[in-house]
């Protein structure tokens, strides 16, 4: 996921934290603190809008896109 990267950048992924701590941080965190609870993690009952990459070159490539929890592209 580009959050996935994100989440080694903006989380601080280089300082030790798990990926998974790191995604929390950067997608479930925000959700919760501006009342989206339906959101911001992949679970059941929660809304799934994401997408998925994969890295080409160092660059990040969309190779699929979910909406409502199903697959778009």
């Amino acid at each position: 996921m580009i959050r996935s990267r994100g989440a080694k950048q903006v989380a601080g992924y280089t300082i030790g934290w798990s990926l998974p701590k790191a995604v929390a941080t950067v997608s479930r965190s925000p959700a919760r603190a501006i009342g989206l609870d339906d959101r911001g993690e992949i679970a059941v009952s929660r809304r799934a809008d994401f997408i998925r990459v994969r890295m080409s070159g160092g660059m990040p490539v969309v190779i699929g896109t979910w909406c409502a929890g199903r697959r778009a592209v």
